[in-house]
């Protein structure tokens, strides 16, 4: 072999013993690659099941923060289960707890009435699904439900994530995607707390809870006299909401639509009278002076009808001045009340549904 080839050869061995150990690093780190991969797949895994089994065992624990609305559900819930003949049931969040003189209603229609709003934090689904049990045939429901509640799109609040946490029976009739969400969007210190449950010999205190409701289930001490400066303060200079510009977010095919759609079709089958009306509002100029909002606000009944829902009134009529609300721009004080229930009652009367429901 020549100097030249004894050369060559030398070259050729020492470039595969190259390429055998870039070989070899590119196979040690691919395999570091698929290790961190997989050992962080598992530890995700890990943390999930954690995760999941943390949430599982508070469940059904009540806490302070949903305890007003669990006992003044139950309390509600009593009374319309009490009732053994066609009745009216009053069906939104709590500017139907503040807002509605049930007594003035059972007047107006000859029937007993049950005012079975709570917390509109609770959203459409879960306070349909909640009164669901006391809707009979013959019925009348009215709906003065808050504005999200038409373009609701499926979003967590944490009161609803508190009071399903708070009920078994709640919590296993979600879908297993439902679940996940709910899962997903469960605060650690509200986990903590479950953990913890309500202290012992605990009282429900404040203004919200059953304490504060009548026989009706309407809340009392609400008068413009007992307002607290804070209280004051706050609807005093309580800003507009952009109820407007969330709902062409969530558009035509917002979530609420179906629900409502879907309950309506149930409960008409069973002879049931439906009624949507404005809720009880604080008045902004933003209302009119915005476009989004004039339009939202002006075209929600056209809106509802097209939807199917038996919607009377515009909410402009049921807008009221700030001085009128007692703690927030739903919850009006309890003179008021009797003045815009009046209104509700001159709009059944001058509009042609539940006539055949209404006793003579």
């Amino acid at each position: 072999m020549t100097a030249k080839e004894t050369a060559m050869t030398a070259t050729e061995n020492k470039g595969s013993t190259e390429n055998s150990r870039d070989d070899l690093v590119i196979a040690h780190t691919t395999a570091q690659g698929q290790f961190f991969l997989y050992a962080g797949l598992c530890a995700m895994v890990a943390v999930a099941i954690a995760w999941y089994l943390l949430v599982i065992g508070q469940v059904g624990v009540r806490l302070p923060g949903s305890a007003w609305v669990d006992q003044t559900y139950q309390k509600k819930n009593s009374y319309a289960s009490a009732i053994q003949q066609q009745k009216v049931l009053v069906i939104a969040g709590s500017n139907a707890l503040f807002g509605i003189n049930s007594t003035m209603l059972s007047d107006y229609f000859q029937k007993p009435v049950v005012n079975l709003g709570v917390n509109a934090g609770l959203q459409l689904p879960l306070i349909l699904k909640l009164a669901t049990p006391y809707i009979k045939p013959g019925d009348i429901v009215l709906m003065p439900l808050e504005y999200p509640m038409y373009y609701y799109n499926g979003d967590l609040t944490h009161v609803e994530v508190d009071y399903i946490l708070s009920h078994q029976d709640l919590f296993d009739s979600l879908p297993l995607l439902q679940k996940i969400k709910l899962l997903l969007h469960s605060p650690l210190n509200r986990v903590i707390k479950g953990y913890i449950g309500l202290p012992e010999n605990y009282v429900v205190e404040g203004l919200y809870g059953p304490h504060n409701i009548d026989q009706h289930g309407d809340q009392i001490n609400s008068e413009r006299a007992k307002r607290n400066e804070n209280q004051t303060r706050t609807v005093l200079n309580h800003g507009p909401e952009e109820y407007g510009k969330s709902a062409q977010k969530s558009g035509e095919q917002a979530l609420g639509w179906r629900y409502l759609k879907d309950f309506i079709a149930t409960y008409q089958a069973q002879q049931v009278c439906i009624i949507f009306t404005p809720p009880a509002f604080m008045r902004h100029p933003s209302y009119h002076l915005d476009d989004i909002e004039r339009n939202f606000y002006s075209a929600l009944p056209q809106e509802a009808k097209q939807h199917g829902l038996n919607y009377i009134g515009t909410p402009f009529d049921f807008m009221y001045p700030s001085e009128d609300f007692f703690d927030t721009n739903y919850h009006l004080t309890s003179e008021k009340r009797v003045e815009h229930t009046q209104k509700l009652i001159e709009l059944l009367e001058s509009g042609a549904l539940c006539k055949d429901f209404k006793s003579d």
